[in-house]
């Protein structure tokens, strides 16, 4: 199973570190941790781009879904770039292209190689019981 998903897991980690990479071109030191208070959901600054390993985390989260939109949040409020349409087209495209079509590629990679396994496995049992 691994041989058949390292193609495809080897392309999201490359789309995450372009994500990643793309992120701290336009928010690197934008976001100021801490600076926020009340105005976005707590602890969500520290998601943010400064940083290239804060970026991967950021684009993991992004990545696995967990509340892109209220990391999104954060840089609506940076010091630069900060409209909506950058953020959300950001935020939405890595959603789309990362979840919707690299991580479905993944899964059918791996449910393939699973099942090419399994058949595999059947046949040869099948073939040492037969007459």
């Amino acid at each position: 199973v691994l041989p058949a998903v390292i193609g495809p897991l080897v392309l999201v980690v490359t789309a995450m570190h372009i994500f990643t990479y793309i992120g701290m071109a336009i928010w690197g030191g934008a976001v100021h941790v801490g600076m926020y208070g009340e105005a976005i959901t707590p602890l969500y600054d520290l998601n943010n781009f400064n940083t290239y390993s804060a970026g991967l985390v950021t684009m993991f989260q992004v990545l696995v879904v967990n509340d892109w939109h209220a990391i999104a949040e954060v840089y609506t409020l940076a010091d630069r770039f900060s409209s909506d349409i950058i953020v959300y087209t950001f935020f939405i495209g890595a959603n789309l292209f990362g979840v919707s079509i690299l991580l479905n590629v993944l899964t059918a990679f791996f449910v393939g190689g699973t099942s090419q396994l399994y058949y595999l496995c059947c046949d040869s049992v099948m073939a040492g019981i037969g007459p």
